[in-house]
């Protein structure tokens, strides 16, 4: 029983999270994690106040996603658990961006849902050999 309640408190918690991304799509989340992507590479062309507070949404949401994913590990049954390795909040950004490039007929879903779908994608606990 008490599992059960952990597990029930860890989804509550990356549910949590995928509803405040929920706002947007995928495709949302696609765009402003690219302009994160630009910033962290050197930004081009003039920062404007909507570039940057785009930027920031997609590394909160990712960063969010991340640490609600391993704080929770242990209390998720292997196959939807992540393991994700410690890497930088840019790399993270990268993953994210890759797979969603990759995966456009997901994009329709909730920011939160496909982040989510990366980074269990791209780091899941039994890998398929």
């Amino acid at each position: 029983m008490k599992k059960f309640f952990h597990q029930a408190i860890a989804l509550a918690g990356l549910m949590s999270v995928i509803a405040s991304a929920s706002g947007s799509t995928g495709i949302e989340m696609l765009s402003k994690c690219e302009q994160a992507i630009r910033f962290m590479d050197g930004p081009k062309e003039k920062i404007t106040s909507v570039m940057a507070a785009d930027a920031s949404y997609c590394m909160g949401a990712v960063e969010a996603t991340t640490s609600m994913l391993v704080l929770h590990r242990d209390l998720v049954t292997e196959d939807k658990a992540v393991c994700m390795p410690k890497i930088s909040l840019s790399q993270k950004a990268r993953v994210a961006v890759k797979f969603m490039t990759g995966r456009p007929e997901i994009l329709h879903l909730g920011s939160g849902a496909v982040l989510y779908l990366a980074f269990h994608d791209t780091y899941p606990c039994n890998p398929k050999i």
